[in-house]
């Protein structure tokens, strides 16, 4: 059996979570996409790891990419989506 354990604590994870690794998935994978885990290589993942963590600029881009992904209005884009209309 498997146990994920989220920041806060919590065992369960829910569609809020879920949508929104996948929008910052989406997002993170346009500047460093090494693949699928389960395709992924040892000597690709390190390459992959070394430029990030030698490159500050990359890094500093990809943090300010992940925050505007993360603007709390996650669920009010899940709603929308779900009833076809905004809120």
């Amino acid at each position: 059996m498997k146990i994920g354990i989220r920041a806060d604590g919590g065992s369960k994870i829910g569609m809020g979570h879920i949508m929104r690794t996948l929008v910052l998935a989406k997002e993170l994978a346009k500047t460093n996409n090494v693949g699928w885990f389960n395709a992924l290589d040892k000597e690709n993942f390190v390459d992959a790891f070394t430029n990030i963590a030698l490159n500050f600029n990359l890094r500093k881009d990809m943090s300010i990419k992940g925050q505007n992904i993360i603007d709390g209005k996650g669920v009010e884009r899940i709603v929308n989506a779900i009833v076809g209309r905004k809120l």
